[in-house]
This record gives structure tokens, C-alpha cells and sequence, in this order.
């Protein structure tokens, strides 16, 4: 069985500016400039959007945990979107990573304390 560590969870996501924001990448002509949200861990919210894709970006590649949800708002951008990849890593993997994205983003100081919040509840 294929064991999954998820972190958050979709409805704390705001679908709806998500889908909005995905949906406005297909609209012909695209705007002059479309801004994408980031989010900061040691903040956790959203921040506004500092970066911008243009028309002459052709390749806009979207990750995310909830990005391929087969439900609700989220099945509106997955149907908008031209190429589905599922990336794999092993468990242990994410873990490290989760750990040191809680150290570099201050949302944990001792690495102790950055591992137990790693660890799936």
C-alpha cells in the first residue's frame, strides 16, 4: 500500500482565486501581465501577488498538493490545464524536506522541534 504525507488540507485553499488565476492564463489574448500568489510558511498565508507571468511565457508549470483534485472549484483549473504530471517521492524524502522548509522558513528553530512537527498526526 502506498502510504501518503500530506501537510494542510484542500479546503483551506482558496479554490475559487485559484481557479480564477488558472483560468486567466487561457484567456486569448492573455492580459498583459498575470500575477501568481506565494506562500509563506512562517507567515502561513498567501502573499500577494510579487511575480508575474506574461505572454511571452510559454510554459507555466503549477505544483502543488491539491493542484490535480478531482472535486469541486479544483476540477474547474484541472480541466484548464494541458499537461498532467503525478511526481512520486518516497516518504522519508518528504519528511527531510518538510524539516528543513521548517527550519530555512523560521517556522521551527531547533531541529528537534522541526521534527516532531514533521511527523504525520
Amino acid at each position: 500500500t502506498a502510504s501518503v504525507f500530506l501537510q494542510g488540507a484542500a479546503f483551506t485553499f482558496d479554490v475559487e482565486k485559484y481557479t480564477t488565476f488558472v483560468l486567466s492564463l487561457r484567456q486569448t489574448p492573455m492580459a498583459p501581465a498575470v500575477a501568481f500568489r506565494t506562500f509563506s510558511h512562517a507567515k502561513k498565508d498567501p502573499e500577494p501577488g510579487a511575480f508575474l507571468i506574461t505572454p511571452m511565457h510559454r510554459i507555466v508549470v503549477i505544483e502543488g498538493l491539491y493542484v490535480l483534485l478531482d472535486e469541486g472549484g479544483w476540477r474547474d483549473s484541472v480541466n484548464a490545464l494541458d499537461q498532467l504530471v503525478w511526481v512520486e517521492c518516497p516518504r522519508e524524502v518528504a519528511r527531510r524536506r518538510l524539516i528543513a522548509r521548517h527550519l530555512k522558513e523560521g517556522v521551527e528553530i531547533t531541529l528537534c522541534a522541526a521534527e516532531q512537527r514533521g511527523t504525520a498526526r
